[in-house]
């Protein structure tokens, strides 16, 4: 840009002269002699402005050209940043490529089988309840009522048992009241193993030698409001 500023400069005095000598000429062929001092003054005139012209064309120029060279290195300033930011941009689009690559990579890879859980604990054994030592005792028996009766069969698992007996005269007639009975074998009738009859009192205990075994106990009962009759263990 420098080459041409010079090089309008150079030109400018050639110019001058060319349109001096144009009009020169203009004057020479058109004009007689009667004007030849009116149009020599008239030249003297233009020269002057054709100067002033030339100069304020020269600045114009001058300016025009500062502004091309300075927006010309805007230009380069532009394309030198616009490469930068093309160049990071290749740059990260790469590293997205391998970033891509290697997610590819880790999804084409199996999984690793999860470790075995551990074997369960061993249960513990079951605790045993020992059942309680066998004594040989047998559950109480009790019977009730307020007349005669004859009770379910009844297992004793010892050798010796006690009968336990109490009962309630009717207080209308507590003098003619009658209680009493007779323990029997399972299945028999006619022989009894214990036995209370007519009482001195309204209570009593009586204790039986008669051993292991099935049983049952029949009562008998007469103007008595109740009875009680227990068969336990000694």
């Amino acid at each position: 840009m420098v080459g041409d500023v010079d090089e309008t400069r150079a030109l400018k005095p050639l110019t001058l002269m060319a349109v001096a000598g144009a009009l020169f000429s203009l004057i020479k062929v058109r004009c007689n002699m009667r004007k030849r001092w009116f149009l020599v003054g008239m030249i003297f005139l233009l020269v002057p402005w054709l100067l002033v012209g030339c100069g304020i064309s020269e600045e114009v120029h001058n300016a025009v050209v500062a502004e091309r060279v300075y927006v010309k290195a805007e230009l380069e300033s532009t394309r030198s940043e616009l490469n930068a930011v093309k160049s990071e941009l290749e740059s990260v689009q790469k590293e997205l490529a391998i970033t891509r690559a290697e997610l590819e990579l880790v999804k084409a890879q199996p999984l690793p089988a999860p470790p075995p859980l551990p074997a369960p604990a061993p249960a513990p054994p079951p605790l045993v309840v020992p059942p309680p030592p066998d004594t040989g005792d047998f559950e109480p028996l009790v019977i009730t009522g307020s007349g005669d009766k004859t009770s379910r069969p009844f297992t004793v698992t010892t050798e010796e048992w006690v009968i336990d007996w109490s009962y309630v005269p009717d207080p209308k007639y507590p003098e003619m009241a009658v209680f009493g009975f007779f323990v029997y074998p399972r299945g028999e009738t006619l022989f009894f193993v214990e036995s209370v009859l007519f009482p001195e009192g309204t209570s009593g205990s009586t204790y039986s030698y008669a051993g292991e075994g099935e049983y049952y106990i029949k009562i008998t009962a007469g103007n008595v409001k109740s009875w009680e009759v227990v068969i336990s263990p000694p």
